[in-house]
């Protein structure tokens, strides 16, 4: 015989516990205080947090790592609507108001922390050079750690984070099945290796990034430059179709080619 009230309850008690989960969870609030419904927050519920996405990484310094596609920076949202709260990022706040926005890569070097913009960098009109498409100057981060249990990581812990005071019952007793134990070290041993390597994989991508986006506004400007030191009767580069070229004058006269060697007249 079919016990449905049984199950009926267990699905009633999950249900109860989904939703006084979702209702203890803070509501996530863009600069212009329009809630954003794919945000989660980054701190517990007893203060005030920054908010990244389901896929992002949640950092210390109030940003947010984009664990797919382009590993970027950016700043997202934060639990306190009126963003007084000194937990909320504090870059980029009166840009995108209404929504997040990454961080552009503006300068990267060994001596120097690296600069950022609001947005992307952009090639100034006046010279070559860059500059910012949504901030008026670059600006420097913080350092950055990675919250674990947050964000992607959600479920995962530090490694040692565990409570060094829990002790084990009096009359404990070892187990005896093998089989039971080696399941038990290999749950530990993916418990502790997947959060590392996301962590590895996280820290590389976000290099890489950065070298990329630099290589691209050096070729950026090395190409304009040339364009402007080009030389008297050089003309400026034009671009078609994301390519870059330099166009033939309309006067310049090209000599066509021939195989036969000129005669001399008697």
């Amino acid at each position: 015989m079919l016990h449905f009230p049984s199950v009926s309850m267990n699905l009633l008690f999950i249900l109860q516990v989904a939703s006084i989960a979702t209702a203890n969870q803070q509501q996530c609030y863009y600069p212009q205080g329009n809630p954003s419904d794919s945000d989660i927050p980054c701190g517990d519920s007893t203060s005030h947090s920054h908010c990244c996405g389901f896929e992002s990484i949640c950092l210390s310094n109030k940003l947010c790592l984009h664990s797919t596609g382009s590993f970027e920076l950016s700043r997202a949202s934060c639990t306190d609507r009126s963003w007084q709260s000194p937990n909320c990022p504090s870059h980029c706040t009166n840009v995108s108001i209404d929504k997040g926005i990454p961080l552009g890569l503006y300068s990267f070097g060994n001596s120097a922390p690296s600069q950022y913009c609001c947005g992307t960098a952009v090639l100034q009109r006046a010279g070559p050079s860059l500059g910012c498409a949504w901030s008026p100057q670059p600006f420097t981060l913080e350092p950055g750690s990675i919250i674990a249990d947050r964000g992607i990581l959600k479920g995962y812990v530090q490694a040692g984070s565990g409570n060094p005071n829990s002790t084990a019952p009096a009359n404990s007793t070892c187990p005896t099945n093998n089989n039971t134990s080696s399941h038990a070290v290999l749950a530990v041993g993916a418990g502790l290796g997947i959060p590392l390597g996301i962590f590895a994989i996280a820290a590389l991508a976000w290099a890489f990034w950065e070298r990329y986006q630099k290589r691209k506004e050096r070729e950026k400007a090395r190409l304009l430059s040339t364009a402007l030191r080009g030389g008297e009767g050089a003309r400026p580069l034009e671009r078609e179709k994301g390519t870059w070229f330099r166009p033939q004058a309309a006067d310049q006269i090209t000599e066509m080619r021939h195989d036969r060697e000129p005669v001399e007249l008697d």
